[in-house]
């Protein structure tokens, strides 16, 4: 009985050969159409969630306006997070993040061999980093990789790159051809649908002492000049606009009252998507 449905359906395809294969053609299309927008839905619908804790944390954003000046930004004053924690109960912690642009990376291999690469996704961070974005370690702990000066995390592809297929930990790199920092743990790759695409984390976020020092002009130009990405662990189902009643208070204290400007402040919760900015990256402005 199966013999004969298969030799029919080799006369009718030999038969009408143009037709079947036009058939076999329309339905390859739509299953690999079909594969494609799932593979599209479930990126869109997982976004940032890989993070145990993504649904309480926040990434501070503002719109600016001052004199001369209109924009909108994801970045912050690297001194306004301390200030939130302080100010704030409700922040049960923060990260901030420093991106450095394209730096060279060096190392030497015992035999004596150089390896030295241009990178791009090289970030200085708060030792607090994996408190908020949790990740598979393959070496290292948590709690201590990014705690004090001069302590380099890699990714797992980063890590292989410069070391091979030889333990990363204990080594050193040195960035700029300055800098040596000593490996102290290796992650695993970032998902692609994460909004960050660090593969290179840096210890020890340098303070501006010309912010912290000065006097109160200097510390208000200081709060102007957004540098950072900002991101807060708020408690479980916080609501968000108890938030935008207290900062407008804090902010003027440090900056509004001596430059003619308002802005208006909002977070992202991490686990949407921001409008306009690709899951590639954080957004450049």
């Amino acid at each position: 009985m199966l013999r004969n449905h298969f030799v029919f359906a080799i006369r009718l395809f030999l038969k009408e050969g143009a037709y079947s294969v036009l058939n076999i053609l329309g339905l390859a299309l739509g299953i690999t159409i079909g594969i494609i927008l799932l593979s599209y839905l479930h990126g869109e619908l997982t976004y940032d969630q890989h993070y145990e804790k993504h649904r309480r944390i926040y990434r501070y954003v503002a719109e600016t306006k001052a004199d001369g000046a209109h924009f909108n930004t994801a970045r912050s004053a690297r001194e306004l997070a301390p200030v939130l924690k302080e100010d704030l109960p409700e922040v049960e912690s923060y990260v901030r993040l420093l991106p450095n642009g394209e730096w060279l990376v060096e190392t030497t291999a015992a035999d004596g061999t150089v390896r030295k690469f241009y990178e791009e996704e090289i970030w200085t961070v708060d030792s607090t980093m994996f408190e908020l974005f949790d990740h598979e370690f393959l070496e290292g702990e948590t709690s201590s990789c990014l705690a004090g000066p001069g302590k380099v995390v890699l990714t797992e592809s980063i890590a292989k790159k410069y070391f091979g297929e030889e333990s990363a930990m204990g080594k050193s790199l040195i960035f700029r051809g300055e800098d040596r920092r000593e490996v102290t743990a290796v992650i695993s790759d970032l998902p692609y649908n994460a909004h960050m695409q660090y593969e290179i984390l840096l210890s020890d976020i340098p303070e501006r002492q010309w912010v912290n020092e000065g006097d109160a002009t200097r510390r208000s130009e200081g709060y102007w000049n957004p540098g950072a990405y900002t991101y807060l662990l708020m408690p479980e189902d916080y609501d968000p606009q108890a938030f935008y009643g207290k900062f407008p208070g804090i902010f003027r204290i440090c900056a509004i009252d001596r430059i003619h400007g308002a802005t208006r402040h909002h977070r992202h919760h991490l686990c949407r998507r921001i409008p306009g900015q690709s899951a590639g990256r954080c957004a450049a402005n």
